[in-house]
């Protein structure tokens, strides 16, 4: 099952249940969508195809692509959902490895946190590992604006790791793009 935020056939609430209660189900965050996602997002729904394709074992299958989001699919993504690109936002992006591959997940993502922090549009960046699956991570990301995440994509060591990790991931990671609520009224 393919979805995207915010969705209007299939909104992550119903996606979520989806998860949770039919088994075999696989599914793929393709990024920003309303209705027609295969016209909002062609490349992301691509590679979520081929890359479950691939996964059928078919001998014949020649194509093996990334069905990572893309740091551009990541920024319009983002862009969709912020109601001021100019605010601060958070993102939360799930990654699940390969089985195996959680180690050389963890290292890679562990390199550039020193770096990213000192980035100038950084102000949170925590890469955590679920307890009870090793394959299992959490990346927790807070921006100053949307410009600051575009530039962390172009520097150099950003780009290291998307090539590093982006062959360990099984399946997409899942983004979940999230604003500053402040005070909750009493």
């Amino acid at each position: 099952m393919l979805y995207v935020s915010p969705g209007r056939v299939m909104p992550l609430k119903t996606a979520e249940w989806a998860v949770e209660n039919l088994k075999n189900l696989e599914t793929a965050f393709v990024g920003y969508g309303i209705h027609f996602i295969q016209e909002d997002n062609p490349e992301a729904v691509g590679r979520a195809i081929a890359e479950w394709y691939r996964r059928l074992s078919v001998k014949e299958a020649s194509v093996q692509m990334d069905v990572s989001l893309s740091a551009q699919e990541i920024i319009d993504t983002v862009k969709h959902e912020v109601s001021d690109p100019t605010a601060p936002f958070t993102l939360l992006v799930q990654i699940k490895a390969k089985p195996g591959e959680g180690k050389t997940v963890a290292t890679a993502y562990g390199k550039v946190i020193e770096a990213t922090l000192r980035e100038p549009g950084c102000i949170a960046y925590d890469f955590n590992r679920d307890p009870s699956d090793p394959t299992r991570f959490v990346l927790y990301e807070r921006w100053k604006n949307l410009d600051s995440l575009a530039r962390h994509f172009e520097a150099p060591y950003t780009r290291e790791l998307f090539g590093t990790v982006a062959p360990l991931y099984y399946g997409p990671r899942q983004l979940q793009v999230l604003e500053y609520a402040g005070e909750l009224d009493s």
